[in-house]
């Protein structure tokens, strides 16, 4: 089942807050992250990941996203550049971190 912000709400409630364009670029960055139906998925780290990605978000302002605004319209985007070596900065990234090492799974191309 695809990821959804309440399931990241669910074990980080302060999170229900962030702003929706951010929320749906960190569930995109997740779902290329960490596969639907994975084992990394199944063992719940896309919901970890979303959490730590989210934290990161909530204590910089917005960042590491960067968004547009144009007619009316928006979009979020995550900068993976800035992301490398900071999940060991909240407790949700070493937990994902944690699982990523008890799986088959490689961060970054995570699949079965």
């Amino acid at each position: 089942m695809a990821l959804t912000w309440d399931d990241v709400v669910a074990i980080a409630p302060e999170l229900c807050k962030l702003q929706l364009p951010t929320q749906t670029a960190i569930l995109a960055s997740v779902a290329r992250q960490v596969q639907c139906g994975s084992e990394m998925a199944e063992l719940g780290g896309d919901v970890w990941l979303a959490a730590h990605l989210g934290t990161l978000a909530r204590r910089r302002g917005e960042a590491p996203f960067a968004s547009k605004d144009a007619g009316g319209m928006s979009a979020a985007y995550v900068n993976q550049l800035s992301l490398a070596g900071l999940y060991s900065t909240t407790s949700y990234g070493v937990e994902f971190t944690r699982l990523a090492r008890t799986t088959t799974a490689v961060l970054g191309l995570v699949g079965d």
